[in-house]
């Protein structure tokens, strides 16, 4: 059953639609129903962990790019001048298959390098969306770690 807690000691609770379970006091989004070719993930961001069905694929995609972000924010640390760096951005759009949507937003130009980078992280599911800013590098650790876990 899914359920909305609503403060730190939660007593009351809202129906949501099945699938979808929602905690404010521990600011988790769980997506109950997992299909065959996706395991759950955890992004932990900030202050905010949220739990959804992601397939290896998608996590590899994600990893790349994060991957091509840390490069960016080596290449722009060993530059002799400053230099603009484009905008990090990923985007996994839902579909009827069960995938969530999912964007990924960073500016490496408002960050001086890559263990300081914060991205904007949005993900959709139905009638539910979280927005959350969290670090660039705990988003890394987040996908490598459910890599080795199912990858």
């Amino acid at each position: 059953r899914s359920w909305l807690q609503v403060g730190p000691s939660a007593p009351a609770s809202v129906s949501l639609r099945p699938r979808l379970s929602v905690s404010s006091s521990a600011r988790r989004l769980s997506v109950l129903k997992v299909s065959a070719s996706q395991m759950p993930i955890t992004l932990h961001l900030g202050e905010t962990s949220v739990t959804f069905p992601f397939s290896v694929d998608n996590a590899k995609a994600v990893s790349e790019t994060l991957t091509g972000a840390n490069k960016a924010f080596a290449a722009k640390e060993k530059a002799e001048r400053p230099q603009r760096l484009p905008m990090l951005e990923y985007l996994q759009k839902g579909d009827a298959n069960g995938d969530v949507f999912l964007e990924i937003c960073c500016n490496p130009n408002a960050y001086p390098d890559a263990f300081q980078a914060k991205a904007l992280v949005t993900i959709r599911k139905e009638d539910v969306k979280i927005t959350s800013e969290g670090l660039l590098s705990a988003l890394k650790a987040d996908v490598d770690n459910f890599l080795e876990q199912h990858g």
